[in-house]
């Protein structure tokens, strides 16, 4: 794989978002190696309004659908007791901000988040 098709692979998905120095991290982390420059140049002439973007300090939002406002949960977990073993997981609903579900458990998330969620969602 070329440098190219890799700038161009991951500007398909989340890397749209992000800049030459993540990209030259996440290169390197794949073995592929090329210099900040030829990133840099490449990245230009590969997505120009992008790169003005990110030079404008421009965000671009990304775009979520769902069904409804009151459709959308927030998972969060609390873990600055975690040194004393205690962490508080819940879920909540973003824009009315009722509280789904919360509890203490030893671990930031537990698998059974998951299935807790799911056996809520319909319910509220």
């Amino acid at each position: 794989m070329t440098v190219a098709d890799y700038i161009q692979s991951e500007q398909r998905g989340s890397g749209v978002m992000h800049g030459y120095r993540w990209m030259y991290q996440k290169m390197k982390c794949q073995g592929i190696n090329a210099r900040k420059e030829e990133l840099r140049l490449l990245m230009s002439i590969l997505d120009p309004a992008g790169t003005e973007l990110r030079r404008r300090h421009t965000l671009r939002r990304r775009l979520n659908c769902s069904k409804g406002t009151n459709n959308i949960g927030h998972f969060d977990s609390y873990d600055k007791l975690r040194p004393y073993g205690i962490c508080i997981n819940g879920c909540l609903i973003g824009f009315s901000r009722k509280v789904i579900w919360l509890t203490r458990t030893t671990q930031l998330f537990e698998r059974t988040g998951e299935t807790r969620w799911l056996s809520t969602h319909c319910s509220w």
